[in-house]
């Protein structure tokens, strides 16, 4: 039973629960909460276990593997479903975390429930394309993986954003490059510059490079003059002064000024130079 999303980032839902293989046998399985050997559905009961490196018992559907994977789960799969009662065992070398949000994802499903951490994510994204799962289609906009790497962004956006760049997934890529107007291209490293690769690399660079010089091509035109005597707020301004004020202003900024500065600092900036000026 997944657990209630208010309580979601306190206690995030275990991935498996012991469960007794028989009702008179002592010897105990742990077996996914989200996909247990009593699941139904459109798809029937599952004839398919999947076991993690980790020994977590995931039930899923031959059908939903096969017509989602291009190389039939890297080739581990049957190419038709079992006729016995018993169902077809594969054992994965991923743990039961990465495993959860492989089949979450091959199933449409949000994880965000077990809060999975961003390198169980990553994981997870290269378990995918290793069993032959389309990250183009399955980490399209708005799909549960997409969502999912894009929450981690804040935190991670560097990292992330290498992710999606390796992948060639251009609309994840751009959301994420949100996150990285104030960072530091002094700091990478040369893995993640690999990853990234040339293409989204430049478009990085171009990115940060292109804000501020907008931002400088703003600041660096002085306001319309007042009226000589004009009243700011009941202060009379000295129009020659506030030019010489803005100037200042702006020659800080070209020299302090980030593709992140933020709006606080602007504000801070400019109001400094004014009343010292």
């Amino acid at each position: 039973m997944e657990q209630s999303k208010n309580n979601l980032d306190d206690h995030p839902t275990p991935v498996g629960t012991p469960r007794p293989q028989e009702p008179d046998n002592a010897v105990t399985v742990a077996v996914s909460t989200a996909f247990p050997s009593d699941a139904t559905g459109d798809a029937g009961r599952p004839d398919v276990v999947i076991v993690s490196s980790d020994e977590v018992f995931f039930h899923v559907h031959h059908r939903r593997l096969f017509s989602v994977s291009l190389n039939g789960f890297n080739y581990r799969l049957s190419h038709t479903p079992d006729a016995e009662p018993n169902p077809e065992i594969l054992i994965l070398p991923q743990t039961a975390s990465v495993i959860n949000v492989v089949l979450h994802t091959i199933y449409d499903r949000s994880c965000s429930t077990y809060s999975p951490d961003f390198h169980t994510v990553v994981a997870a994204i290269d378990a995918l394309k290793q069993y032959g799962v389309p990250l183009q289609s399955y980490m399209a906009r708005n799909t549960p993986l997409y969502t999912l790497l894009l929450s981690h962004a804040p935190l991670h956006p560097i990292e992330a954003y290498a992710v999606a760049a390796f992948q060639g997934l251009e609309d994840l890529a751009v959301a994420i490059s949100s996150h990285l107007l104030g960072f530091q291209v002094t700091t990478l490293t040369d893995e993640l510059a690999i990853a990234i690769g040339p293409i989204y690399l430049k478009r990085l660079l171009v990115l940060l490079h292109n804000r501020l010089e907008f931002l400088k091509r703003l600041v660096f035109s002085p306001p319309y003059p007042h009226g000589p005597g004009s009243n700011m707020n009941g202060v009379l301004c000295d129009s020659k002064a506030m030019n010489r004020a803005w100037a200042m202003a702006s020659a800080q900024l070209a020299w302090e000024g980030r593709p992140g500065t933020c709006n606080l600092f602007l504000f801070l900036l400019y109001e400094n130079s004014v009343w010292v000026g």
